[in-house]
């Protein structure tokens, strides 16, 4: 009798609990995984910085219909695209092992978090297991600059690892890896890396995603980071129109007041200024809510004008436009 294929011992040890749907095309797993804190975002949730592109005030933001779900992004298409081909290397670079794609959206409805497994393996040093493998597309630049550390060895970043612990665990795997292919000129550089599962993870992820979860239904929003959400904080901004607010003497107002107008004068020596000026923005934007503007103590007032970009090349948007006025 021959030995259990890899996705004939997934299939047998799905946790309960855990929802197990076939990926019939793009737009259905797309959809699948809007219900979901996915696991290639559940890093978002543990603090600021543990997720380089993501933060939690954003996943609160689509999951709360405020901004639109998210999109298929090129990275996430090229990622598609090359999962075949990684899954062919893997087969020649490694022949005594099995691999075999998922295809399967597994998802835990109470706690409302998912993942996609991209294959299912089984190695000869660990008999009758299986494990789960995900498969990632790096440039050699970024991979360099984040896949390594600062002996130049191999390292797997933490928000990657989150997302192996997290599938390995709604799937059932014993064991978790990451296969890293490198693009560049030179051809594709694969590696096979080891991801070591944090059991302790799944449960503090659980209190995170319940307190996500009633966050959107509650429409509290998480405190931003105001460098990295100052975008975000900008197409939020609904406040053309609204009131005028009144902040007296407001020590904060008046320092993020004092500390814009000397980058605005800054900005005429180089772009570094007006970059640092975009989280004073942000902060200031926030503090408004969707006022129209405000005024304090000392005569200064702010004013905010909702600027619509024409479709041209590019897709037609909007933004806030801040302007402070002496008094």
């Amino acid at each position: 009798m021959s030995a259990p294929s890899p996705t004939d011992l997934a299939e047998a040890c799905v946790p309960p609990g855990v929802v197990v749907t076939p990926v019939e095309s793009i737009a259905d797993w797309l959809k699948l995984r809007e219900r979901d804190v996915t696991a290639s975002n559940a890093a978002a949730l543990f603090g600021d910085g543990v997720h380089p592109y993501t933060t939690a005030l954003e996943l609160w933001a689509r999951a709360s219909g405020r901004r639109p779900p998210s999109p298929m992004t090129p990275a996430m298409r090229r990622g598609q695209l090359m999962e075949p081909v990684i899954l062919q290397m893997l087969r020649e670079d490694y022949p005594d092992w099995q691999f075999e794609q998922a295809a399967r959206y597994y998802s835990d409805p109470l706690a409302r978090i998912g993942c996609t497994p991209d294959f299912y393996a089984t190695r000869p040093d660990m008999p009758g297991q299986f494990g789960v493998i995900d498969a990632k597309s790096v440039g050699k630049f970024a991979f360099k600059k984040g896949w390594r550390d600062a002996d130049g060895d191999i390292a797997v970043p933490l928000f990657i690892a989150v997302q192996v612990t997290v599938t390995a665990a709604l799937c059932g795997a014993s064991w978790g890896m990451v296969a890293p292919c490198q693009l560049g000129d030179g051809g594709l550089d694969l590696s096979l890396e080891e991801v070591p599962l944090r059991p302790a993870l799944m449960p503090r992820l659980r209190e995170l995603a319940a307190d996500f979860w009633a966050r959107v239904a509650e429409g509290r929003a998480y405190e931003p980071d105001y460098n990295r959400d100052a975008g975000l904080i900008a197409a939020l901004y609904e406040g053309e129109g609204g009131d005028i607010l009144d902040l007296g003497d407001d020590a904060e107002l008046r320092d993020l007041l004092d500390r814009r107008e000397l980058l605005k004068v800054r900005e005429t020596d180089g772009a570094n200024a007006a970059k640092e000026r975009k989280p004073l923005d942000a902060r200031l934007l926030h503090r408004l809510g969707n006022a129209a503007g405000a005024t304090i103590a000392d005569g200064r007032t702010v004013s905010v004008k909702v600027i619509r970009k024409r479709a041209f090349e590019v897709k037609a948007s909007t933004y806030p436009q801040l302007t402070v006025k002496a008094a």
